[in-house]
Formats: C-alpha cells, sequence, structure tokens
C-alpha cells in the first residue's frame, strides 16, 4: 500500500475491547497511475489477553455503489463474527 491514511477507533467484539481501521490507500501496483482508482479497506482487529489476533477486513473502491457495496459485506460479516471461547 502507498498512499496511506487511517483512523483507529474503538470498537467491540462480543462485548470485548477491539478496534474499527478505516484505511485508503493506492495499491502498490497502481503506482504512478494518476487515473488509478484509490482503495478502503475497512477492518476490525480483536486481540485476547494471549495476543492471538483476529482480524476481518473488506477491501472496496473509496467511491460509488461499489463502495456501499463493500460496507454492506463488512457490517454484515462483522455482526456474523462469532470467535470461540470468547
Amino acid at each position: 500500500m502507498l498512499e496511506v491514511e487511517s483512523r483507529v477507533t474503538e470498537a467491540k467484539q462480543q462485548g470485548e475491547d477491539a478496534a474499527e481501521v478505516s484505511t485508503t490507500y493506492r495499491p502498490k501496483t497502481d503506482v504512478g497511475d494518476p487515473e488509478a482508482p484509490m482503495k478502503f479497506r475497512h477492518e476490525l482487529v480483536y486481540v485476547n489477553d494471549d495476543g492471538v489476533r483476529w482480524r476481518l477486513y473488506v477491501d472496496m473502491p473509496v467511491k460509488g455503489t461499489s463502495r456501499e457495496d463493500g460496507e454492506a459485506v463488512y457490517q454484515e460479516a462483522k455482526e456474523s463474527l462469532k470467535i470461540n471461547d470468547l
């Protein structure tokens, strides 16, 4: 990833502290192409007390209907995610 901008916000996963990361970026394969669209990644990160990390993420275009569809996929996946023994 290049031209990366991220924002981290507090979140919950099954009542436990987690983080949501929102990132805009230009894929490395598109460097030097000013017409290449930026991408967006929406991510949920949970780390347990033993340091084991779970990541759920969905990459999508920054704009348009595909962004809306990507957000819907992310929200549904996040709501459906159940980590055993959490």
